[in-house]
């Protein structure tokens, strides 16, 4: 490269500053995962993992990708509140296998 002052930016390096950018804000817009379902409130109950209190359950493609006490509303394109109800991952799960 062959720039002529230390000030200007030669056009390969544009080139490839403009290329990290762009890089930079895909991944950044691809890891603000979007929740397709929130359950929002409800007192989950999962023995396997030890949890039995008030928690917010993420799903996505039609798993539970999260479970924690608050996951951002605005993460979710659909939030329902499921505040006084019992959540209990994997219980349906069970139900269904022993039908099939």
């Amino acid at each position: 490269m062959n720039c002529h002052s230390h000030f200007e930016i030669c056009k390969s390096s544009k080139i490839l500053l403009t290329f990290l950018f762009i890089n930079f804000i895909l991944l950044t817009h691809l890891s603000a995962q979007q929740i397709d379902i929130l359950l929002k409130g409800g007192h989950v109950i999962d023995a396997k993992n030890e949890i039995d209190a008030p928690m917010d359950v993420a799903i996505v493609d039609g798993k539970i990708s999260n479970v924690a006490p608050n996951i951002a509303v605005s993460q979710a394109k659909r939030v329902v509140n499921v505040k006084g109800m019992y959540v209990t991952p994997g219980l349906i799960d069970l139900q269904i296998s022993k039908w099939l």
